[in-house]
């Protein structure tokens, strides 16, 4: 009996300890870990993952640059097309600017300054709304072919995980 008592004060113990251990090593209550890297192909070449996650609904727009809009049309076109057959959802788009987006819209734009994107690259961020700048339009394309992956990994709820990317697939 003394026996089990003690096995059973030890189990307790190293229970607890466990659970403290646990809780010491988790973050704080309030705060949460960042996302990690998504699994794109090709990889995404730099991620700083942000908490929460960008949800596509029904009311969610393609927005494209209006400085880019002759260059960018015919990519956000294939874009909501490719985002129709995903989700099943048509989408609303147009030439505009930032100061037109709401909550849920996904923005396209050129004129990156960062020289190593090269043509095909392309910078992401993700918050309650996306946004994909490019230098030029293949980036942007390829950009689209990330955010897609990104929302078809989340079947049903159709979200993207919040942060931000760079990605150069013609460096890969």
């Amino acid at each position: 009996m003394k026996l089990l008592r003690s096995l059973s004060r030890g189990v307790l113990a190293v229970v607890v300890g466990l659970a403290a251990t646990m809780v010491a090593s988790s973050p704080a209550a309030g705060q949460s870990m960042s996302n990690p890297k998504p699994l794109t192909i090709p990889a995404l070449q730099e991620w700083s993952g942000g908490t929460g996650s960008f949800t596509f609904t029904g009311a969610t727009r393609i927005v494209w640059s209006r400085t880019y809009a002759p260059t960018l049309a015919s990519t956000s076109q294939v874009f909501a097309d490719d985002l129709l057959a995903l989700t099943g959802r048509p989408v609303t788009r147009f030439a505009g600017t930032v100061a037109d987006l709401r909550p849920g819209d996904i923005f396209l734009t050129l004129g990156s300054t960062d020289s190593g994107l090269g043509a095909e690259g392309y910078a992401l961020s993700i918050t309650d709304k996306i946004t994909i700048t490019a230098r030029d339009e293949r980036g942007a394309f390829y950009g689209t072919r990330t955010v897609l992956q990104l929302l078809k990994q989340s079947t049903r709820s159709r979200r993207a995980p919040r942060g931000t990317g760079r990605s150069s697939p013609s460096a890969d």
